[in-house]
């Protein structure tokens, strides 16, 4: 999985991805996106972790975060 994070002038932004090849089927570059927003990056961490954990604990493997 990928994200990015980024400061606007009004709060923050968490974007997360499962990248994932084009084709005849899957027309953007990715299995799902996640855009929120946040008020301070503390939250906004704090909702990465917490992503993280879920997957962790669907899935039963370490899962990788990429920064984009």
């Amino acid at each position: 999985m990928k994200y990015s994070l980024t400061r606007s002038k009004s709060d923050w932004r968490l974007h997360i991805w499962e990248p994932a090849p084009i084709n005849h089927n899957r027309v953007s570059p990715f299995l799902y996106k996640i855009n929120l927003r946040f008020g301070t990056e503390y939250e906004a961490r704090e909702a990465l972790s917490h992503f993280l954990q879920m997957q962790q604990q669907e899935y039963g493997e370490q899962c990788e975060l990429i920064s984009a």
